[in-house]
């Protein structure tokens, strides 16, 4: 079977980019294999790997690599893998430290005709933004307004228990 986000909640905008939170995961049938019988396949660990996403503080970026820090997309821009029409392969340059469907990515691309461009790169971790006015430190008759974004990311060899 095949794990897919099925709910997902805007959270934040970096860079002209949004941030979603999974906000719900389901099992899907590959081939013609039934629904029930794709349950029954899956097993135990394919339970653990639904529970373990169902939960919050999943996130991804249809266009942003969440997996790596500001300050190394910047000093790697150029080094960004790119598909054949230019656009970025999120999946492909993504740092495996802290992408957490890694190995069900890999399961997937190792069968033909698969590729990594359905993919996107998903972190574990915490992300939010505010805004917030300060007054200008130059004039004390107007304001400057910030925009705060925190994004932190979980190491996926790090699930615990």
């Amino acid at each position: 079977g095949l794990l897919v986000v099925t709910g997902a909640e805007a959270i934040c905008e970096i860079d002209g980019h949004w941030i979603y939170e999974v906000t719900g995961i389901s099992r899907l049938a590959l081939g013609t294999m039934p629904t029930n019988e794709v349950e029954e396949s899956c097993g135990p660990l394919c339970d653990s790997v639904l529970r373990l996403l169902s939960g919050r503080g999943f996130y991804f970026a249809q266009e942003l690599d969440l997996t790596r820090s500001l300050q190394r997309r910047l000093s790697d821009a150029d080094g960004v893998p790119r598909r054949s029409d230019g656009s970025p392969d999120l999946m492909a340059g993504a740092d495996p430290r802290f992408l957490w469907n890694r190995r069900l990515v890999e399961q997937l691309t190792r069968q033909p005709g698969v590729s990594s461009r359905w993919f996107v790169p998903l972190i574990q971790g915490y992300a939010q933004a505010k805004r917030h006015k300060v007054p200008h430190p130059d004039d004390d008759e107007s304001e400057v307004e910030l925009y705060l974004v925190l994004l932190s990311r979980r190491g996926s060899g790090h699930a615990g228990t």
